[in-house]
């Protein structure tokens, strides 16, 4: 093993100069082993990075692991926090969701007319399949940092997704042709 380097230290002594009985000062050298301490110091500060680092890679893996199939904490769609859910468990909400527009009319009015039709006939739904692609894609697109700055900051912000509908345009189209024949007179 090689020898270490010491560091000087001076230390002060009186002597007498000059055989007159006159003291000066003077410093001896004394070595001091500061290479081993500062040895440790970096063995130390890389021993903490070290350990940050695997607890950081761990605790992003088991995170990963957690959540492979669900959906990330923090992602919300109007305002409901649907973190931890699966995808078909999304699904599987929205379809049943979907049951409300049998319930729904829509009343079209001119004049002294009117004409009712239900959001059932007309085909309204949520797009589920867009709703539950959005909430899922959250934080699992881009490269490896965007990826980790979106699951960071949809923990802290929250992601609101808003919902969106589903209306067949043709029916609606062909519904309303119908009901123009019957309001529209010739100028």
């Amino acid at each position: 093993m090689p020898k270490k380097a010491k560091r000087k230290k001076y230390q002060k002594s009186e002597i007498n100069i000059d055989g007159n009985n006159s003291q000066g000062i003077i410093y001896e050298n004394q070595d001091l082993p500061t290479s081993r301490v500062r040895e440790f110091v970096v063995f130390f500060l890389l021993g903490i990075l070290l350990g940050l680092i695997i607890f950081t890679s761990v605790f992003l893996y088991s995170f990963e692991k957690k959540y492979q199939n669900l959906i990330y904490p923090g992602v919300k769609i109007e305002n409901i926090d649907y973190g931890g859910y699966s995808t078909q468990e999304l699904k599987k909400y929205y379809s049943a969701k979907n049951g409300v527009f049998k319930k729904i009319d829509f009343i079209f009015s001119w004049d002294d007319k009117l004409a009712t039709v239900s959001a059932d006939k007309l085909k309204v739904s949520y797009d589920t399949d867009r709703i539950v692609k959005q909430a899922y894609s959250v934080g699992r697109n881009g490269n490896i940092f965007d990826k980790l700055f979106t699951r960071l900051k949809t923990g802290i912000d929250k992601k609101n997704i808003p919902e969106s509908l589903l209306i067949t345009t043709d029916v609606v189209d062909t519904y309303l042709n119908g009901l123009a024949k019957e309001i529209n007179f010739p100028a």
